[in-house]
């Protein structure tokens, strides 16, 4: 199961996505990541309108890397960094 404790917002627009945005990267996040394993903690900052940046922890830190090359992210500070584009 996928939770989310924190979304980060981005500071220079103080909006933040709508349920159903959340609930369409929430869904999206788990079929990418379901070859690596569980996810364990992620988050959303807002870059524009359609636009989301997620930074997202695995259950298994060993397939972060793997997952990180084969998804098109960075990892960033042993997290998977991916923009989605929401329309």
């Amino acid at each position: 199961m996928l939770r989310s404790r924190t979304k980060r917002l981005n500071t220079r627009t103080e909006r933040r996505p709508s349920a159903s945005i959340l609930s369409v990267i929430r869904k999206t996040l788990a079929e990418m990541c379901r070859p690596f394993g569980i996810i364990r903690h992620w988050t959303v900052e807002i870059i524009k309108d359609g636009l989301y940046r997620c930074r997202v922890r695995l259950k298994e830190p060993e397939q972060q890397r793997l997952a990180a090359q084969t998804l098109g992210g960075v990892l960033l500070n042993d997290e998977i960094c991916l923009e989605i584009r929401v329309r």
